[in-house]
């Protein structure tokens, strides 16, 4: 059972803040016209679309990886994020306590970090990944 947080809105929002996809959520609205969209082909076909670095366009939920309930999904977060220079510590000391994830970055003058604290470890690297990214970007 998914909690509250997790869930495809999540991964749609990690996929924008720490890979730079594009993504398009189309209503129920959108998707029941009975002429399609108004929209490109891959909209009418797909929920949302993302636009790679590569300038190739994808679509579909099934496109979108798990990235808050899958460990396997989640760790090309924390892959991604070393990439550009992030530092990660994933704890999780006792069974009663929930995973914290903290990732942090230092510049010659600042450290930026984020941290997420959930019941899975997948879940908290989605978390700690939006903090981080956004504390960064409050700061340049």
């Amino acid at each position: 059972m998914l909690s509250d947080e997790q869930g495809r809105e999540l991964d749609a929002r990690v996929a924008q803040v720490v890979f730079g996809y594009e993504v398009k959520l189309v209503t129920a609205e959108e998707r029941a016209k009975p002429d399609g969209y108004d929209l490109q082909d891959v909209e009418r076909r797909y929920p949302w679309r993302s636009t790679l670095p590569s300038g190739d366009v994808v679509g579909g939920w099934g496109h979108l990886l798990p990235y808050s309930t899958s460990i396997e999904a989640a760790w090309t977060i924390v892959e991604r994020l070393r990439e550009i220079g992030y530092r990660a510590q994933v704890t999780n000391n006792r069974d009663d306590v929930p995973w914290v994830v903290v990732f942090s970055h230092e510049t010659r003058y600042v450290t930026d970090y984020g941290s997420g604290v959930a019941d899975t470890v997948s879940l908290a690297i989605c978390k700690a990944a939006i903090a981080a990214l956004e504390a960064h970007r409050a700061t340049e």
